[in-house]
C-alpha cells in the first residue's frame, strides 16, 4: 500500500483509445494529500440554505482542469502534423486542449487515482 506520494513516479497514458493516435500524455503515479484536498475544495464553488439544510454548489469544471494541471506532467502532442518536437506542458496548453480531450484526459486520470483513495468504491467517484 503506497503511504506517500512519490514526486518522479509517472504513469503513461496512450491517446490510441481516444483517436487511434501514438500520442501519449504522462501523469503523476499519484496525487499528495495537500493535491487532493485543494481540488476537492475546488470543486465546491459555495453553499446555500435550504428548507432541507445546507446545499453545496458543485463547480467540477475547475476542479477538472486543475486536476490535468497537477497532474499532467510530459505528452508527446505536437502543435502540427509536421512539427519535430512536442509543445511543453503548461497551463495554458492544458487549458486549450480540445474539450473531447479534456474531458477523455480527466475521466482516465480520476480512475487512476480513484485507486489509491481510501474509501471509494468501484463504479462512485466522489470527486478528485
Amino acid at each position: 500500500m503506497r503511504r506517500f506520494a512519490t514526486p518522479g513516479e509517472t504513469v503513461r497514458i496512450s491517446l490510441r483509445e481516444f483517436d487511434g493516435s501514438d500520442d501519449w500524455v504522462e501523469v503523476r503515479a499519484a496525487l499528495s494529500y495537500r493535491d487532493h484536498i485543494e481540488l476537492r475544495a475546488m470543486a465546491v464553488s459555495g453553499a446555500i440554505q435550504t428548507p432541507d439544510g445546507v446545499q453545496l454548489q458543485i463547480d467540477t469544471g475547475r476542479a477538472q482542469l486543475e486536476l490535468l494541471c497537477r497532474s499532467i506532467v510530459g505528452w508527446s502532442l505536437r502543435a502540427a502534423d509536421g512539427d519535430p518536437s512536442p509543445v511543453p506542458v503548461t497551463r495554458e496548453l492544458i487549458e486549450r486542449l480540445d474539450p473531447a480531450l479534456g474531458d477523455w484526459l480527466a475521466e482516465r486520470i480520476d480512475k487512476l487515482y480513484e485507486a489509491s483513495r481510501p474509501n471509494s468504491q468501484q463504479g462512485s467517484s466522489p470527486g478528485p
